[in-house]
Parts: structure tokens; C-alpha cells; sequence
């Protein structure tokens, strides 16, 4: 798997769950990559690295692989109605290439990407955050966050 096919696998509409309550905005995917990262498929392990920072684990890496998806128009950012930045989603190109990236993933990888999506985007940011810097402390330790 090349390192942008993980973040478009997880903005796809293949992973999406009926029970998602917020939007996969750019903190969740931040979030979900790192969980895909830490606790996925073994390949997954070197694909990206995370460092604490204002909001917990994130990658600068990711960040820039967000910015090459945006440009090759295979995501795209939704307006934001209340958040300061708003969803991704893939386009209608990015959903043809997503479906040849999760076509070869084993059914365990494209579970787990489900459930990790329908994590981030089931929980509060408050809660979100909180979980994660329970389960990985030494992310947290340059977030600004207090909650």
C-alpha cells in the first residue's frame, strides 16, 4: 500500500458507517491514521509517524499527503457550517481509486479501517481526545488541550 492509498481508504464511502455523528474533519483523520498506524496492519506501521502537537498525534507527512489528495481532486473539503474546517469526503474519482486500494486489503484490514472510522466519527472531540491521550500519553504532551 503506497501512503496516500490509507488516508483515501478511510474518507471513502467503502468505510463509511451509518453511525457516524460528526464529520471526519481533519482532526479525526488525523486520529484515525494514527490508530490505523499503531494498532493496524503490521505494513501500516511505517507508512506514517506522529509526534505530540497542539491536538495530540499528528503527522506532517499526513498533513501533506491530504494536500497531494486534494490537489489530484481525489478528496475534497466540505464548506464547514459550525467547525472552523470542514469534512473530507473522496470525490467521485477518489472513490474509483479507493475501491482498487480496498479491493486489495484483506477483509480484516477493511474492517478495522470501518471501526476505526466509526470511532473517531462517534465521539465527541472532547471525548475523542481524552481517550486517546489516556490510551497514548505521550502524545498529549503538547496539546492544548484541557478538557
Amino acid at each position: 500500500m503506497q501512503r496516500s492509498e490509507l488516508p483515501l481508504a478511510l474518507m471513502s464511502k467503502l468505510a463509511a458507517s451509518a453511525g457516524e455523528q460528526y464529520p471526519l474533519d481533519r482532526i479525526r483523520i488525523q486520529k484515525a491514521v494514527f490508530l490505523l498506524v499503531q494498532r493496524g496492519s503490521q505494513s501500516w506501521r511505517s507508512l506514517y509517524t506522529f509526534q505530540p502537537y497542539t491536538w495530540g498525534p499528528y503527522s506532517f507527512g499526513l498533513a501533506s499527503d491530504i494536500g497531494q489528495l486534494i490537489d489530484e481532486d481525489l478528496i475534497q473539503q466540505e464548506s464547514a457550517l459550525v467547525a472552523r474546517y470542514g469534512p473530507y469526503r473522496a470525490t467521485e474519482t477518489g472513490e474509483d481509486v479507493a475501491r482498487k486500494v480496498w479491493i486489495q486489503l484483506d477483509p480484516a484490514e477493511q474492517q478495522f479501517i470501518r471501526l476505526v472510522r466509526e470511532y473517531v466519527t462517534g465521539r465527541s472531540f472532547t471525548d475523542l481526545l481524552r481517550e486517546i491521550y489516556a490510551a497514548y500519553p505521550s502524545y498529549a504532551t503538547a496539546s492544548r488541550f484541557t478538557g
